[in-house]
Parts: structure tokens; sequence; C-alpha cells
């Protein structure tokens, strides 16, 4: 009788170590802290030259190169405070999401997707109609020597 119960301890103990081992092993692991957010000179430096400029209200998607961003607020700044301060021209809203542009190409031929240059020349001359979109038209001049 003692060997029956001295073999159902030790199955249950190494029932108890299944089920720990088995624990163990389904639990997640821990996460190590997410590191500093790049900077704009990290992006610049590491071949970014661009980002897309996503609106979570309209879903509004605009190219804008890094360097104007770099020159107005400096190397040191994180991409995530350029982003909070992003206004949407469609809509208006405060805040965008950035996406660094995709890569095309497969092995030795992997490179960044180009910069779109005529999306971002549309929205350039939508910009410029509205800033220089006067109430008052200066007068025009006539030519000295003609009546």
């Amino acid at each position: 009788m003692a060997n029956y119960t001295k073999r159902d301890e030790r199955g249950a103990e190494l029932t108890a170590n299944i089920a720990r081992t088995r624990a163990i092993e389904n639990s997640p692991r821990p996460r190590s802290k997410p590191g500093p957010p790049p900077t704009l000179g990290e992006e610049l430096r590491d071949g970014y030259r661009w980002f897309w400029f996503l609106c979570p209200a309209c879903d509004r998607r605009t190219p804008k190169t890094l360097a104007p961003f770099a020159i107005r607020y400096g190397m040191d700044v994180p991409t995530i405070d350029v982003a909070k301060f992003a206004t949407c021209q469609a809509c208006g809203h405060r805040g965008a999401l950035l996406q660094r542009p995709s890569m095309n190409g497969i092995g030795a031929d992997l490179m960044l997707e180009s910069f779109p240059a005529e999306l971002a020349a549309q929205g350039m001359e939508r910009w410029l109609a509205r800033v220089t979109r006067t109430r008052c038209p200066a007068p025009t001049r006539q030519a000295r020597g003609t009546v």
C-alpha cells in the first residue's frame, strides 16, 4: 500500500512540475522598455529624407521632407514632436501619425520608395494659392510713355 502512495505522490509532483514549466513557456516574455524616440538628425543620418504624414481624422496622406523641420526646429528634436504640431490642410486637425517610406525591390535591388514630387507639388500649389490670395489686389501700373 505504501508503494502505491509514493508512486501517486511522485506522479502528482511530476504533473505539478510539468504544469509549471508549461505555464512558464506559455507566459509572455517580459518586454524591454522602449528606448528614446528617434530624432530628426538620426532619421536623416539613417537615410530617411521624407515621411508620410497621416491625418487620423480624415485619413489624408501627405509626403513631407524632413530637412525643413530640421532647419526650423533643430536636429535634436524627436520626430514625434514634429508630428504633434502638424496641421492637416484638408480638415484642420492638429497632430499626425508618421509613416516611413516603403521599401521597393528584392535582394540587392532593395531601396526606399522615391519621394512623390508630383503629389507634393500639387499640395504646394494649393498652399500658394491660399497664401497669396488677398482681399484688395494691388492696382496695376501702366508703363510710362503709354497712354
